[in-house]
């Protein structure tokens, strides 16, 4: 039965002895009853077949309620929130403080302040021998509020270990602010990291002010050590609010890794706006992309708001927006998913657009009960129809482009049409993942690898796809999956895809204009080889989608630009040169 662990345990007990006991003595009194009748065969008989069908029906419905239950205690074991700890769980929990492992001690402090149950955390942790547990113990105390541990937090603030006095007296300040005893240490401590993490405290609590705090600040974040900017970092994070919140954006761009972690762990409890656009920059690079990340979703919806406008934002470094997809998924299912798909349909980047899928992917099948807009999707997978046979028109005009005219078989060209194939093939699979969005149901993920097994699974794959897609979709997509020639598979797409009929030149023009970057150099490169002297002032309005090298290269063996008034050729020497498209008829 579809039922919580603790209500199946209460009635499993009642039902198997008074549930099928009973059921067992109403069916024979039945039985009895019927057997008294003139027509008890046909009655049984009638009787028997109404309840199997009875029980089948219940046996349907309770199914996908018994299968609901499952997804909701997995998906429930997949996010961040615990059950209620039970007084077993916290005597385990408690018991793991005294362990020789800090990993465990560490964990179990974790999850005591998640839980909040953190209280439970005795202040004698703070004799514990490991400086990373001690140093996680005293930020806990600190956002706790435990005023009643700064007796054993004083202990500390002559330990012999800097970063342990350092977070002392940070978390002292905060708990029980003392400007005289703070200006005392600093005047006897001789370590750069504690002196930093004194001043902090000074200027945050409004002793130290002017340009003398100003000075003293601006020294740190300039010619601080590592370790003295960690501690920085560390005394602003622990002050809800100070002055000194805005020093942590240019250390977020420290050089050192350890600078820039403790930065982004400070903005994270902040939650400041101003934090925003430099938790973003974060996102580049691996190392700082998942606390970068953490930071980002722990600002909820105004963190979700700000992704989203920067994956809008075109004038991006396209390193930054490839990520951007992959960090809405982090957020609430409900809201990045309708993002992530308006997105997708007007999205010119292909890097962007797939990783939205995959993010989509990613969001459904940790809530199947996600609700995408149908007809936005319907969209989607119209436009990657149509972009694949795009693809496919162009391989093809360029092939009979170097069938007409040997000369423009080239390296170049070669490599246009593999990868002009490529895209084709990476639209169509990007296709059949927006078909599975737009049919959940349906087990894509098999179709997908039938349809790049063999000849057999092949076969079946797209005969359900055949089944499952109404026309005109259906023979657009089959006729990218058909084994046909690339003429007639051509012509099954005219319902998402009318040909433009270019010829090559013409088809090279465009391509200049891709948003592929890869496409566009390609072409550029192309351009050179083939010597197409017009093209020159093309290549040159590429910059920025094709690299300089290469525009460079490409330029040189274009030649020089042609002269005005000859015709559209370029003289050299006294001697006209043919135009590109003059070589072509000869």
């Amino acid at each position: 039965m579809p039922l919580p662990e603790e209500a199946r345990r209460r009635t499993k007990g009642f039902l198997d002895v008074v549930g099928q006991r009973g059921g067992q003595a109403l069916a024979s009194l039945a039985i009895l009853g019927l057997g008294s009748l003139t027509l008890a065969r046909p009655l049984l008989g009638a009787a028997l077949a109404l309840l199997a069908g009875l029980w089948l029906l219940c046996a349907l419905a309770l199914r996908r309620h018994y299968l609901d239950l499952f997804r909701s205690q997995l998906y429930a074991s997949e996010s961040s929130a615990f059950p209620e700890l039970d007084m077993a769980s916290l005597d385990t929990l408690v018991a793991s403080l005294d362990s020789n492992n800090d990993d465990e001690v560490l964990v179990a402090l974790g999850v005591l302040e998640r839980e909040g149950r953190s209280r439970l955390m005795p202040a004698l942790i703070l004799h514990h021998p490991s400086e990373a547990v001690v140093e996680q113990a005293l930020a806990v105390l600190a956002r706790e509020g435990r005023t009643a541990a700064v007796r054993v937090i004083d202990r500390l603030l002559d330990h012999p270990s800097p970063r342990l006095r350092a977070a002392a007296i940070a978390t002292r300040a905060v708990l029980a602010p003392d400007a005289r005893q703070l200006n005392q240490l600093l005047s006897l401590e001789e370590s750069p990291e504690v002196r930093a993490a004194i001043v902090v405290q000074l200027v945050a609590s409004g002793e130290l002010v002017g340009a003398e705090a100003e000075e003293r600040i601006d020294r740190l974040v300039r010619e601080g050590s590592v370790a003295t900017r960690i501690g920085l970092c560390a005394a602003i994070g622990l002050r809800e609010r100070t002055p000194l919140a805005a020093r942590l954006v240019p250390l977020s761009r420290a050089p050192e890794l350890d600078v820039r972690l403790a930065a982004v762990a400070a903005m994270r409890r902040h939650r400041d706006a101003q934090y925003l656009p430099a938790l973003l920059e974060s996102i580049v690079s691996e190392r700082t992309r998942g606390a970068a990340r953490d930071a980002l979703v722990a600002y909820g919806d105004e963190g979700l708001q700000f992704v989203a406008e920067a994956l809008r934002d075109v004038s991006l470094p396209k390193e930054l927006r490839w990520q951007l997809p992959r960090l809405l998924q982090s957020f609430a299912p409900e809201r990045a998913g309708p993002l992530l798909l308006e997105h997708l349909a007007a999205e010119r980047d292909g890097m962007v657009r797939y990783r939205a899928i995959r993010a989509l992917e990613w969001l459904v099948g940790r809530s199947p009960d996600l609700s995408l807009d149908r007809a936005t999707l319907a969209r989607a997978v119209d436009g990657t129809v149509s972009r694949a046979y795009r693809y496919l028109e162009r391989r093809l005009t360029l092939i009979a482009g170097a069938e007409a005219d040997a000369s423009r078989r080239t390296p170049g060209h070669d490599l246009l049409v593999r990868m002009l194939h490529d895209k084709e093939r990476n639209a169509l699979g990007r296709g059949l993942r927006l078909l599975a969005l737009l049919h959940p149901a349906e087990r894509f993920d098999e179709i997908r690898r039938g349809l790049a097994g063999g000849a057999k699974e092949r076969a079946g794959s797209i005969e359900l796809l055949g089944n499952l897609l109404d026309p005109p979709l259906r023979g657009a997509v089959l006729g990218l999956l058909d084994d046909l020639p690339d003429a007639e598979r051509l012509a099954a797409g005219l319902s998402h895809h009318r040909p433009a009929h270019t010829d090559y030149e013409a088809l090279l023009d465009k391509m200049l204009d891709s948003e592929s970057h890869g496409l566009c150099e390609l072409t550029v490169f192309h351009l050179g080889e083939l010597r197409l002297t017009r093209f020159r002032a093309r290549v040159e309005s590429v910059r920025g989608r094709a690299t300089d090298g290469e525009i460079a290269r490409a330029l040189r063996r274009l030649g020089p630009a042609p002269i005005e008034g000859d015709g559209g050729g370029a003289r050299r020497g006294g001697q006209r040169t043919m135009t590109g498209a003059e070589a072509g008829r000869c």
